[in-house]
């Protein structure tokens, strides 16, 4: 469920995203992601062949929906990471795709899922991805790290 479902923004994004994928969350991106991601997805729409009748949203329905994106985008890192073991290849890893989370955005027991998701995707578009190594440090790391505060 979108956050603020009864809003402008949140309305556009429904009405528009879905047309051609699964109704994206807010929080998978950061703010700075957001207008290169939603660009990316009109310069893509301008390309269908018009027999699939999709419809375009107006500059002014596109500035709302970047602003709604950005408003309930993911928290990025804006303090130094906390220490630890995996600290590098949380920096590393997750850079490759998008800004760095706050660790402290999800609970301990939410990263497992999270970072099992990014692999998904890392997989899918990247073609690489941690091993399951790699990945049982980036949860650990950010397990411990969502718990300072």
């Amino acid at each position: 469920m979108l956050p603020a479902p009864g809003s402008e923004g949140a309305k556009l994004v429904g009405q528009y995203c879905t047309k051609c994928h699964a109704l994206p969350l807010p929080s998978s991106h950061s703010t700075t992601d957001w207008p290169v991601v939603l660009r990316r997805m009109w310069l893509r729409m301008e390309l269908l062949d018009t027999s699939f009748a999709v419809p375009k949203p107006t500059p002014t329905e596109r500035m709302v929906m970047v602003r709604y994106m950005q408003d309930n985008a993911f928290m990025v890192a804006t303090s130094p990471l906390p220490p630890g073991p995996g600290a590098d290849l949380f920096r590393t890893t997750c850079s490759r795709c998008h800004e760095l989370p706050d660790p402290r955005q999800h609970s301990a027991s939410d990263w497992a899922t999270v970072v099992t998701r990014m692999r998904q995707h890392m997989e899918s578009i990247l073609r690489q991805s941690p091993t399951q190594a790699e990945v049982q440090q980036l949860v650990l790391y950010l397990e411990q790290a969502s718990r300072r505060r």
